[in-house]
């Protein structure tokens, strides 16, 4: 458990605070999706707008690139 408390980001945190709450998160996110992927060559990631530069950016370091295909509730 990382201690991060649920519904971190709408509790009148610092910015700084959830920034580094999201970057822990994230962290774990990686590690789980790369665990999870082993051997596949493509697969589907789901996350909030917060987390997709940052997963983005790790996943392309991880995987030797990374597409993003964004969706709107517009």
């Amino acid at each position: 458990m990382l201690g991060i408390p649920r519904n971190y980001a709408n509790e009148g945190r610092s910015a700084e605070q959830v920034e580094e709450w999201h970057r822990q998160r994230e962290g774990v996110m990686i590690k789980k999706i790369m665990e999870k992927k082993r051997d596949t060559e493509s697969f589907i990631v789901i996350c909030g707008f917060d987390h997709l530069k940052p997963l983005t950016e790790l996943l392309g370091e991880a995987c030797g690139g990374c597409g993003v295909r964004g969706l709107s509730t517009a």
